[in-house]
This record gives structure tokens, sequence and C-alpha cells, in this order.
């Protein structure tokens, strides 16, 4: 893979990426239209994504993460910040945590359904 030329590019390439993976749209213009905050929606989430080609640090703002879960209560969807540091692009997601505990939890809920309707087949089975 290529890497990106400039800042913009990879702040773009950063984009497109994880829409790709969510199947999610991206917000042209996000940072300075009204109608299209933060960087990419999909059926589940609202991303905010933040770039440096700095190996050792980024800025994380207090107002950004709180902007961010502003928006994406209004649109029904878990406000997830994405942040890709350095030239090697070291990857983490930010998730407020109450949000995370959903995550696990539903996770585990998910797991034991799973088990239960195998068990149910395997009992029909005998």
């Amino acid at each position: 893979m290529r890497r990106p030329k400039t800042p913009l590019d990879a702040s773009r390439a950063q984009e497109a990426r994880i829409a790709e993976i969510r199947g999610g749209t991206l917000h042209a213009g996000s940072g300075n239209q009204w109608r299209h905050k933060n960087d990419l929606r999909d059926d589940e989430c609202l991303w905010e994504m933040k770039h440096t080609d700095g190996e050792k640090q980024i800025t994380v703002k207090v107002k950004d993460l709180e902007e961010l879960r502003t928006n994406a209560i209004l649109a029904d969807r878990m406000p997830v910040f994405h942040v890709q540091i350095g030239r090697d692009g070291k990857k983490y997601v930010i998730l407020q945590e109450d949000d995370f505990l959903e995550l696990m939890e539903q996770r585990v809920e998910d797991a034991l359904a799973w088990a239960h309707e195998i068990i149910s087949r395997y009992e029909g089975s005998l």
C-alpha cells in the first residue's frame, strides 16, 4: 500500500478505509458544514477521525469528544473517535466508558444466545 503524500491525503485515506470496512458514508467538508457533522457515519456509529504523521503524540480535546457525543446522540449512533498516529499508522479507537461496557455486555449476550441455540439444536436431534 502506498503512503499518502500529504497529511490531507492521509486523513482522507483514514476516512475511506473505515468507511469501506464499516459500510459507512463519508461526510465531505464535515469540519466546515452545518449539515454533516463529524467525518463518517454507518448504521451504528458516528465517527470523528484524527490523524498525525508525528510519532509521539496527538491532541484529543474534550470539546471534540463532547461535540461528537452530542451529534451521535442526535443521530441515534454511538460516538467513535478514531486516531491514527505516525507514518506507519498506529490506529486507536476512543469510546466513552459506558458505550464500551454496553458493547461488552452485548457481546456476552450474543454469545449466550448462540450457545443456547446450539444446545437446542443438539437436544432436538436426540
